[in-house]
């Protein structure tokens, strides 16, 4: 069995990325994250609700969202069932901590792409959003 990627023309790259992040513990990598990503280009949309997150990607332009475990409104899992509904192609990656067995099958039933924990390390962030980008878009982004 081959797993094949999603991969979209170099002229259909989407251009926005999704961030969830609680305004608290989980800030400071969303906000390296942001820094990072709008010199290359990318639209990064910070949003507090499900509601906002479900707009965004009804817009059909993003390429990446990464998923605070905890926010105002839902969990990330929460969130990351409403963004499947819509699109289940899109890479989600969730930032959790206290990560148990339990929240992986969640997570991996709902296909998310990735998982980190907290406190999060910019090392391993940036690679792993270059290669969501060159794995589902074919993408030269380097952060």
């Amino acid at each position: 069995m081959t797993i094949e990627p999603h991969r979209r023309a170099r002229a259909d790259w989407p251009t926005d990325v999704l961030i969830s992040a609680d305004r608290t513990v989980e800030h400071a990598w969303a906000d390296w994250l942001t820094a990072k990503l709008e010199p290359n280009g990318l639209a990064v949309h910070r949003v507090g609700t499900g509601d906002e997150a479900v707009r965004i990607v009804r817009r059909g332009s993003l390429g990446l969202a990464m998923l605070g475990a905890r926010w105002p409104v839902r969990s990330g899992l929460g969130l990351l069932r409403r963004i499947r509904s819509v699109d289940p192609d899109v890479p989600c990656v969730l930032v959790a901590s206290g990560i148990d067995n339990r929240y992986l099958r969640k997570a991996l039933a709902l296909s998310a792409y990735s998982i980190l924990t907290l406190p999060v390390d910019r090392r391993v962030l940036r690679d792993l959003v270059a290669t969501a980008f060159r794995r589902f878009y074919e993408s030269e982004l380097v952060l």
